[in-house]
């Protein structure tokens, strides 16, 4: 099988440290292990991957105290397979029927919304549902998207790419890839009105909720440099974008894109994000960020570790929202969170999960680039 340059770098970066990301849901139902795992092996099987000699008691669903802390923990767990399930042992919540898991995914095999169908799924066979099978949709990869979207964009596209590379080089930006691979990582309380003013506050200017929580960060960004390590002031946030175009995300791999927000000190931010988003949709250049990355990993990789030196296409953060859509099984949900590792580009990754009329914020960082004091300036930017 002929790898990309980006699943390369992943691939590599596994070698150093898991590049994991963890679910944890608040379930309506008495969750026992057995049946857990037995719909766990039964989904995996759907998606193609479970091997032929598995067994349902080969796959380990692990009974934990605390729950967020265990999720936390995750990020730097190896995982043998592409998914671990853990449950919450006591909870006071118990007795009324509701449950508490957690499941870990290695990013090489799921993205965000690969993993919310997958957990719906698991969840509706563990409570009884008898399920029509899901046929998989395509592995969109982006020489795919290109094909799908028009040899046409290329030059445009390699273009923009000059740009991005030369914008690249003045941007704030924390490590080489020589610091720790160690992640850390909150979950944030948020405020249960906050998607709603996320909302105000973009219709004001015509922006989305993507933009405002992008200049929010930047922000904070923008705040702590003066005292943090590092260079020049320019923000590039790294923002996430599925290519899957509406298919149900039910397959095999991860179908999304990247494209760099750039922003500066002093300018009007969340007008600049949504210029540049607006932009971004328009010319659906989505694709350009993941480009980048793939042409500074294959001329400035450490062949050693798969990290890159500090003259790499390096985003200053990322960001990505996992917006679920309604569907059977969402009877079940009653909360739902995810956190993601930073992986072997981002110094630090928001994740944001909007379910219902529910949104959920966690950050994760590498532990030795951020101070606590820091991470607060940034968690109250975001709820404010």
């Amino acid at each position: 099988m002929k790898y990309s340059s980006i699943e390369r770098l992943h691939q590599m970066w596994e070698r150093r440290h898991p590049y994991n990301f963890v679910c944890v849901a608040d379930v309506r139902m008495e969750v026992a292990a057995a049946e857990l795992r037995r719909a766990t092996t039964e989904t995996l099987a759907e998606f193609g991957l479970s091997d032929q000699d598995d067994s349902e008691d080969a796959l380990e669903v692990i009974e934990v105290d605390d729950l967020e802390q265990h999720a936390i923990q995750e990020l730097n767990a190896r995982i043998s397979k592409p998914v671990r399930l853990a449950v919450q042992r006591s909870q006071e919540c118990a007795k009324d029927g509701v449950s508490r898991i957690a499941v870990a995914f290695r990013h090489l095999f799921f993205d965000g919304m690969n993993s919310m169908v997958f957990l719906r799924r698991v969840l509706r066979r563990a409570s009884g549902d008898v399920l029509r099978p899901l046929e998989l949709g395509p592995y969109l990869r982006g020489r795919d998207w290109l094909i799908a979207n028009g040899f046409w964009r290329v030059p445009a596209l390699f273009g923009r790419l000059a740009v991005d590379w030369f914008k690249m080089r003045r941007v704030y930006a924390r490590g080489d890839g020589r610091e720790s691979p160690e992640a850390d990582a909150t979950f944030v309380e948020v405020p249960t009105d906050l998607l709603g003013r996320l909302r105000r506050e973009g219709d004001r200017f015509g922006a989305t909720i993507n933009d405002v929580l992008i200049a929010r960060t930047a922000r904070a960004f923008v705040a702590i440099e003066a005292c943090g390590p590092g260079r020049h002031s320019n923000i590039a946030v790294s923002m996430a974008v599925s290519l899957r175009n509406g298919i149900e995300p039910l397959n095999p791999g991860v179908c999304a894109a990247s494209s760099a927000v750039f922003l500066r000190p002093g300018a009007d931010i969340l007008r600049d994000v949504q210029k540049q988003t607006l932009a971004m949709k328009r010319s659906r250049s989505y694709f350009r960020g993941l480009i980048g990355v793939g042409i500074g990993v294959r001329f400035w990789r450490d062949p050693g570790t798969g990290c890159r030196p500090s003259s790499a296409y390096v985003p200053s953060l990322g960001m990505t929202n996992v917006r679920v859509p309604l569907g059977p099984g969402d009877e079940l949900i009653l909360r739902l969170r995810a956190v993601a590792a930073a992986g072997p580009v981002l110094p630090m990754l928001l994740v944001a999960v909007t379910h219902s009329d529910r949104m959920e914020l966690s950050l994760s960082w590498r532990r030795t680039l951020f101070f606590n004091d820091e991470i607060d300036i940034l968690i109250r930017s975001l709820c404010e």
